[in-house]
């Protein structure tokens, strides 16, 4: 602590300014450079200054555009084909942010892979979750056919998703 004038300050000083208090970075800063700001964001190829949340969102309609009218009639089952749609709907609000916004940072940054790897191990969450979300409520009659839903609206996505944005 230092202590100017009458008040008291947290932080060092600097040894080349001693008035001058240092204080340390927050997670706050971190978390914003990384999600980005209108102002930080560089030219991607959704666009001139999309912020890698805008680049999210673009990515979950497009996701839901296509898994929702490719799973939802696959998963037959004995519930009403809009009720179907809700569960595949629910099962990519589970997944999608999960997999662009921690599992980046898990895979990346702690497990240090590289990108195919981190891509491979966060679809093939995805799916799993997915199967068990169609599994828990009952649109499907058996798990195999949930697994097979899961991967083939996924392996869609992913494919329809490189091939707009390579």
């Amino acid at each position: 602590m230092c202590v100017h004038g009458s008040r008291r300050l947290r932080g060092f000083t600097s040894a080349a300014h001693p008035a001058r208090v240092l204080r340390p970075r927050t997670g706050r800063r971190r978390v914003r450079a990384r999600l980005g700001t209108a102002r930080e964001a560089q030219s991607t190829p959704f666009g001139p200054r999309v912020t890698y949340v805008d680049a999210w969102l673009r990515s979950f309609l497009l996701t839901l555009a296509v898994e929702v009218p490719l799973a939802t009639p696959l998963l037959g089952g004995t519930t009403s084909l809009a009720r179907r749609a809700q569960i595949v709907v629910v099962a990519n609000l589970a997944t999608h942010p999960t997999l662009w916004f921690v599992l980046p940072e898990l895979f990346g940054n702690y497990l240090k892979l590289a990108p195919w790897p981190r891509t491979l191990l966060g679809e093939l969450w995805v799916c799993g979750v997915e199967t068990w979300i169609y599994g828990v409520s009952r649109a499907v009659a058996s798990r195999q056919r949930a697994l097979a839903v899961a991967f083939g609206a996924n392996v869609a996505s992913f494919v329809v998703g490189m091939l707009l944005w390579r």
